[in-house]
């Protein structure tokens, strides 16, 4: 359980929704896999911008790295169908995007995302490898994301020096991105595409 926040994570349990329950399952259709993966890559390019925000220049730029990996597996999942929009999507992409611009909300925000990482990539690497290896997706982002513990560290590090006004910002920040989140999962879930 991450140090801060934890009642935004027990009531987020992401790995609980039944987007994770399906993947775990290898019931996820390739279509849902391969939006999923469309989406999440916009949001590592904010992650970057988040971690400059944050005054960590070096791990914005890591964050770059992690984004090309990422667009690898997406790649390797692309499929022949223009996306339909989903609005949860657009609802967590354009939340994070504003929260990323301020430095105790970008530390919620990465938050969100980073104290849970770790298990997250694990979870879905075992996944990709038990349920769907007959896809032949790139795995090097899981591969490498699995065991970075140095990102929610930093986050906790800088978290604790906040004021309590900052701490207040970033906790709400942290809930409406984990939120979101789930919400977003949920519209992945159910979403359609229009064969080109």
């Amino acid at each position: 359980m991450p140090i801060f926040f934890p009642a935004v994570f027990e009531r987020y349990v992401l790995l609980a929704h039944p987007f994770f329950q399906n993947w775990k399952q290898g019931i996820l259709t390739k279509r849902q896999l391969s939006r999923y993966a469309a989406v999440y890559g916009a949001l590592i390019l904010d992650f970057a911008d988040g971690w400059r925000v944050a005054d960590e220049n070096k791990v914005a730029q890591q964050e770059l790295v992690h984004y090309l990996l990422w667009r690898n597996f997406a790649l390797s999942l692309a499929n022949d169908s223009e996306y339909l929009p989903i609005p949860q999507v657009d609802r967590l992409i354009a939340s994070v995007k504003m929260n990323v611009r301020n430095f105790a909300t970008a530390l919620g925000t990465l938050y969100a995302f980073k104290a849970i990482q770790p298990a997250v990539v694990y979870f879905k690497l075992l996944g990709l490898q038990t349920h769907y290896s007959h896809w032949h997706a790139d795995e090097t982002y899981f591969e490498i994301l699995q065991a970075d513990f140095m990102e929610p560290i930093l986050l906790e590090e800088k978290l604790s020096a906040l004021s309590p006004a900052e701490n207040f910002a970033a906790a709400r920040a942290c809930e409406e991105t984990c939120r979101l989140l789930y919400d977003a999962l949920t519209g992945i879930m159910g979403y359609n595409v229009r064969s080109v």
